[in-house]
């Protein structure tokens, strides 16, 4: 979801995961993952208060109301040093119920690569999702996306008291005019090199009165800081 953001197309996103959780009866839209192998979808930990068997996940579709595959989860596995207030390691991983069949056994289906530095990635990063695509908190069922840059951790510490720059990444526009907004809380930031993207962060807070503030940036948790927590808790290596 996003202010001043663009449709994604068939397959831009392979990676990208609705969420949704169980509410009154009826399965709702609540933010966004990412596929990190084909049991494994990474999120942010402050989208769970519940029970693993109230969520769902939706992967291979644009459109959010007519979802191509559900997934099941068994297991959350949120990161115990997770602190609501400061939002500190806002991470949480879900195993599926079973594989998922990702590329190339169906084309619409992929992880994200994942790395320990972000050093070597330039240019522009893809923050993807479903979320609120106005301040009036209009919602998009059509996947959208905006292409925002990597800042220094001044603009983000100076809007945020809580900002960690070790676990934490500052992601924005500073013209304000596109930023991931409230409905794509634990979805993908990546950035491309040689055509493999590469996971930057996971959409963690921002200014809460509105999206678009200009000048104030989108907070995310440096995923590349988690990289030994996930290979802990996946038994995968990355």
């Amino acid at each position: 979801g996003f202010v001043g953001g663009e449709q994604a197309s068939e397959n831009q996103f392979p990676w990208q995961v609705g969420l949704l959780r169980k509410i009154h009866g009826e399965f709702a839209h609540i933010g966004g993952d990412v596929i990190i192998s084909d049991r494994w979808i990474l999120s942010a930990a402050h989208v769970f208060h519940g029970k693993v068997s109230e969520y769902k996940g939706i992967i291979g579709s644009l459109n959010i109301s007519n979802p191509v595959v559900t997934v099941n989860f068994k297991k959350l596995i949120k990161h115990r040093n997770f602190d609501s207030r400061t939002y500190e390691n806002d991470i949480a991983l879900l195993r599926t119920t079973k594989a998922m069949e990702l590329y190339p056994k169906q084309k619409h289906s992929n992880s994200v690569c994942l790395t320990r530095s972000y050093r070597h990635l330039k240019g522009k990063i893809l923050v993807s999702g479903w979320g609120e695509i106005s301040d009036e908190g209009d919602f998009s069922h059509h996947l959208m996306y905006g292409d925002l840059d990597l800042l220094n951790d001044k603009p983000c510490e100076k809007n945020y008291e809580f900002y960690n720059r070790t676990l934490m990444v500052c992601i924005g526009e500073l013209s304000g005019a596109k930023d991931s907004c409230f409905g794509d809380s634990g979805g993908p930031a990546v950035a491309n090199r040689t055509n493999r993207y590469f996971l930057i962060g996971i959409v963690s807070f921002g200014k809460r009165s509105g999206c678009d503030i200009p000048g104030v940036p989108g907070v995310y948790t440096r995923v590349t800081h988690y990289i030994k927590w996930i290979e802990e808790k996946t038994k995968l290596r990355f």
